[in-house]
């Protein structure tokens, strides 16, 4: 009886071959996902939802191979919302995103069927209270073409105080300031009436106001979500200070001068308080036994854990929206490919056939020294964007590409860049760096 003698060091290169590839399979790294679905695209030969759904992740199957699929769908939905929840990779949401029912709101306004001519914009005209940081009555964002008068139940009124001289109009029809919890704490502090919060105000009922703009970019007519809603701004925070007393101060008057809403964007973290001694969800509630509904900010960017605060089921917690557009600036490289990548610098520069440098060494964009004449590329390691712009500034570089993870976040968050700036992801690198190892002089257009 006889037997193939296999080599010891071929058994040990299969058993190696078979672990690296189960190895791989596990590197696929998968996350829970709740998928809205839109009803009128099931197609016709599908009985119920159930089936559908479960078409749709097979379809995933057929289109990424990995080594070990591990997809699942482990919740239908079809009362509370349209859809199901899975377990997907990256490349499989990316798939999904191509099915037909896949469904992204990014334009809110649009999403609520919101437009002059009919629906809630043309039935309402309630009042607004937006206690916050301060507000800038001379925007334009807060005029009052177009208003109704007060309502006669309307019992708020605009008190002057520092750097405000009660500018009220039809539009914004009150405005007070709520600060006594603050100075009893910090005497002799400075309540400035400027503060973010205007942001707030326009985002929520801002006036149209025509020929809007940003440094350039996106030019039509701007509104809120509520545009002939009546505002009433109670200010209660100054610049990093704010005391729940305060707070509580303006909810109580906002209550008794008759508003219909409140919108409350600030967070308190109160987690060692319970519930039922927590007087700020008090005041919210009483505000909802009241028919006033309360607004609050979902808070999940304020520590790295995205754990939402201001969680009261009494009032409506929100949180930043995905947006569809893109502050593009685009880099032409000397060999005729492209890079796309995003930009908020105000002037419509275009560099033409500057000097690229790609270091060596890739460094932080505040640690570049002896700086070149030319366009420089950098990374931001430290998601500090705002804080290199201005140091590549200081540098006096001609222009910068940044090297920066989800870029499209990061952009909105500096308002603008103060030179000529592009982000790009790593994604777009080894194009980059393929065009500056194969070129002698490499160099590239930038425009805006």
């Amino acid at each position: 009886m006889g037997f193939n003698r296999v080599p010891l060091i071929y058994l040990f290169f299969l058993m190696y071959l078979l672990i690296t590839i189960h190895a791989k399979s596990k590197l696929v790294s998968r996350k829970t996902y709740i998928i809205s679905m839109d009803m009128t695209f099931m197609p016709k030969a599908f009985t119920n939802h159930h089936n559908w759904y479960s078409s749709t992740i097979h379809s995933l199957k057929t289109q990424i191979m990995h080594h070990q699929n591990t997809m699942s769908l482990h919740h239908h939905f079809y009362i509370a919302i349209h859809g199901f929840a899975a377990l997907l990779s990256q490349d499989e949401l990316e798939a999904l995103k191509k099915s037909p029912g896949f469904f992204q709101t990014t334009r809110t306004p649009e999403f609520l069927s919101l437009n002059p001519n009919t629906g809630l914009w043309l039935a309402s005209n309630q009042g607004e209270g937006v206690i916050d940081t301060g507000i800038l009555p001379e925007s334009k964002s807060f005029n009052d073409d177009g208003m109704t008068k007060n309502p006669k139940r309307w019992k708020g009124k605009c008190e002057e105080a520092q750097e405000f001289n009660a500018s009220c109009n039809k539009k914004l029809i009150g405005a007070r300031s709520f600060g006594k919890g603050l100075i009893a704490n910090k005497p002799g502090f400075n309540i400035s009436r400027h503060g973010w919060s205007w942001n707030i105000n326009f985002i929520v009922a801002g006036n149209y106001v025509k020929g809007a703009f940003f440094f350039g970019y996106t030019s039509g007519t701007a509104s809120g979500v509520a545009p002939r809603a009546k505002l009433a701004m109670y200010k209660v925070t100054g610049k990093s200070s704010t005391y729940e007393s305060d707070v509580i101060a303006a909810i109580d008057q906002a209550i008794t001068d008759g508003v219909d809403a409140i919108s409350l964007s600030m967070v308190f973290l109160n987690e060692s308080v319970p519930l039922e001694e927590d007087n700020l969800a008090k005041a919210t509630f009483t505000a909802m036994e009241k028919g006033v509904l309360v607004s609050t900010v979902a808070g999940n960017r304020f520590q790295g854990d995205q754990r939402i605060r201001n969680g009261y089921p009494w009032v409506m917690t929100v949180t930043a929206s995905t947006i569809d557009r893109w502050f593009a600036g685009t880099i032409a490289l000397g060999n005729g490919e492209d890079i796309v990548g995003w930009s908020i610098f105000p002037g419509k520069d275009l560099l033409q056939n500057a000097i690229l440098f790609y270091p060596k060494i890739l460094r932080p964009c505040d640690k570049i020294r002896n700086v070149p004449n030319g366009i420089i590329v950098c990374r931001d390691e430290y998601a500090k964007l705002k804080s290199q712009a201005w140091s590549l500034l200081d540098s006096n570089v001609l222009a910068a590409i940044i090297i920066i993870d989800n870029p499209s976040t990061y952009v909105m968050e500096v308002h603008f860049l103060p030179l000529p700036c592009i982000l790009i992801s790593s994604d777009n690198v080894r194009v980059l760096k393929d065009y500056v190892k194969s070129a002698k002089l490499p160099i590239a257009n930038m425009t805006f």
